[in-house]
């Protein structure tokens, strides 16, 4: 027996699957998901523009992550630190020093 509503879940996970997949997925270009076609982002709309730099860390940065609600980055750098960023005022608001 199906389990009611699994359609719709597995619908929902292909369409998410496209856009994890899509390599200049850009959503503020609201573009359409569709399972007739695959999802490919035009990558001239994916934004190119510096809008601020953040400076804290004093050499190369390795990785970067987003919160789940996009408030926060943050940064680990070659340098042995992480910087917690707040995404709304640009600014830092933790600086961590890893020693090994």
């Amino acid at each position: 027996m199906i389990p009611k509503g699994r359609l719709v879940t597995l619908i929902n996970q292909a369409v998410k699957w496209q856009q994890h997949e899509c390599l200049y997925h850009n959503s503020s270009a609201d573009t359409s998901l569709s399972l007739f076609a695959d999802h490919a982002c035009d990558k001239t709309l994916f934004p190119t523009n510096v809008i601020k730099i953040l400076k804290g860390h004093t050499d190369e940065v390795w990785h970067i992550s987003y919160s789940h609600d996009g408030k926060y980055l943050a940064s680990l750098s070659k340098d042995k630190t992480g910087i917690i960023w707040n995404m709304e005022v640009k600014l830092m608001v933790h600086f961590i020093i890893f020693s090994l």
